[in-house]
């Protein structure tokens, strides 16, 4: 029995970045004679149990599509979960059942595909950096509305929790973000929407990256392979989604809060600077990007803040 394809174009160092299912693209008859083939592939060798046979894909002038073998892995792929959401199974049940000598809960023309399904491998890496690995603490970890291990609109699988340390000792994925949709586009939006709302401070992470690719022409647009993320370097490398404005009213009011948190009924407690008379002006300076960056926060009489934020 095979269940339906995946496709993993998108990659970096030869691993995958974002996998979905089922391809974009293909038809019914292409579907059909991929999964025969990895059962025969399976049969041949008498390999029983779960299995993931991969193929490269190509694609003839002409619009038709060829495939060839590439390997088998006789176990479960980390992209298992899109399989799951769009059959509605639990393919580590079927494993556990299968082992334990039980025949298959279903047959072949009992599986059906329902929607679309995206995962996204959330690591602790720099992508601006060649993707090289980082290390650090989680010191914020916060995460969507979502299942974990389960199916569900959105869904993570992970194995850290806020505190914990990312060592250089095991891979750099933090934890798998898996979405499904009625639609791919669904799908896409529903993974955009997660990875905004998924916060990791402590250490550089790949989530604007994952954001940048699915928005990205060649995957909004199913344009897949595997030179994908070199062929759209332009709008996915060295990218500043929030920009020096943002930065610095966001760290100033962090600053105001921490003050205020600080205060007691005493006027004199006050660390702001107040004055009974004039403007009250602060400055502020800061590192952003490599570059030195200056700010002033000027207190209005009628209590107001007007911020003024220049680059040197």
């Amino acid at each position: 029995m095979y269940w339906f394809e995946r496709d993993g174009s998108v990659q970096r160092r030869h691993q995958k970045v974002l996998e979905e299912a089922p391809e974009p693209g293909i038809t019914a008859k292409f579907r059909r004679e991929m999964g025969e083939a990895a059962v025969a592939a399976a049969r041949a060798v008498d390999y029983v149990g779960a299995g993931t046979v991969e193929f490269i894909v190509e694609q003839k002038p002409d619009g038709s599509m060829i495939f060839f073998f590439m390997e088998m892995n006789t176990r479960l792929q980390v992209e298992h979960p899109v399989t799951e959401a769009i059959t509605g199974q639990d393919l580590v049940e079927w494993q556990l059942r299968v082992a334990s000598g039980e025949p298959l809960p279903l047959r072949q023309d009992q599986l059906k595909i329902t929607g679309h399904a995206i995962e996204a491998r959330i690591c602790a890496e720099n992508p601006d950096n060649n993707f090289l690995p980082t290390t650090g603490t989680l010191h914020v970890y916060d995460k969507p509305v979502c299942t974990a291990f389960e199916r569900g609109p959105v869904r993570i699988d992970d194995g850290v929790r806020q505190g914990d340390t990312i060592s250089p000792f095991y891979d750099s994925m933090v934890a798998k973000l898996i979405v499904h949709g009625q639609t791919r586009e669904e799908a896409l939006a529903r993974m955009d929407k997660a990875l905004a709302q998924t916060r990791i401070v402590g250490l550089n992470t790949n989530v604007q990256f994952l954001r940048d690719v699915g928005r990205s022409p060649s995957f909004a647009q199913a344009n897949l392979d595997t030179a994908l993320i070199q062929r759209e370097e332009a709008v996915l490398f060295k990218q500043e989604p929030v920009g020096l404005p943002m930065a610095a009213a966001s760290a100033i009011a962090q600053t105001l809060l921490s003050e205020q948190a600080t205060e007691g009924s005493d006027p004199f407690s006050r660390r702001d600077g107040w004055q009974t008379h004039g403007v009250t002006r602060r400055p502020f300076e800061f590192e952003f990007r490599g570059e030195s960056a200056k700010a002033a926060l000027t207190y209005q009489h009628d209590g107001g803040l007007q911020l003024a934020v220049c680059e040197n």
